[in-house]
């Protein structure tokens, strides 16, 4: 999946150098993309990270067959009440307005790209949801899974992540290690480290139960 947005964020930069909003709309109706397959993504060499747009469409090819259009991340947390779970993603805007871009230094060139931005989501009686897209003026998407923390509100904030992984999750339970730790500028400030990564399901779905040691 990591391959096939970041294809489509080459395709997006080509296009931006033809007339970015002449084409993106040639690009957002699937016709580019209907034409690559899984040969050609192999041999693509990128030589620079560049920002992927994500559009709502099925994927096909190696470990990616039949994946359906990102409906969101649910998860449900279960465990020592006095975690709260809080998550985090990466978000681009869709929209090619001058509000939903930024400019940007491309080996020299100037390029328009996609304005990012990194949302947090709290846990909610057992429940934290990750939205596919947000409701804004430049139609933000979410372009990776995200990570998850936790942490005790007003007495000791997160120190560390754990990553959310879409590659097969089951139904059951996973679980999540935290212990308290010092640490901070002063080596004196409490925090939450946690350890163990958590693996989404085909719909995006995963149980937590996370444990304080």
């Amino acid at each position: 999946m990591k391959k096939i947005m970041m294809l489509v964020g080459v395709v997006l930069m080509g296009v931006a150098n033809m007339g970015f909003a002449g084409e993106l709309e040639e690009l957002r109706s699937g016709l580019e993309l209907s034409r690559i397959n899984t040969e050609t993504i192999k041999t693509i060499e990128i030589k620079t990270p560049v920002p992927a747009r994500v559009e709502a469409v099925t994927v096909t090819g190696p470990g990616l067959s039949g994946r359906a259009a990102d409906l969101g991340i649910t998860l449900v947390i279960k465990g020592d009440n006095e975690l709260v779970a809080g998550a985090s993603a990466i978000y681009q805007a869709t929209k090619n307005t001058f509000a939903c871009m930024t400019v940007s230094l491309d080996e020299g060139s100037m390029a328009k790209q996609p304005k990012t931005v990194y949302p947090e989501f709290k846990q909610q009686n057992g429940l934290l949801t990750i939205p596919a897209s947000m409701n804004s003026e430049c139609a933000y998407k979410r372009v990776n899974e995200g990570s998850l923390n936790f942490s005790i509100p007003g007495k000791a904030e997160a120190y560390n992540t754990v990553s959310l992984l879409r590659n097969g999750g089951t139904a059951g339970e996973q679980q999540v290690s935290c212990k308290k730790i010092m640490s901070g500028p002063t080596g004196r400030q409490p925090m939450i480290m946690c350890f163990g990564d958590v693996n989404l399901d085909a719909n995006g779905k995963a149980i937590v139960k996370v444990i304080l040691e």
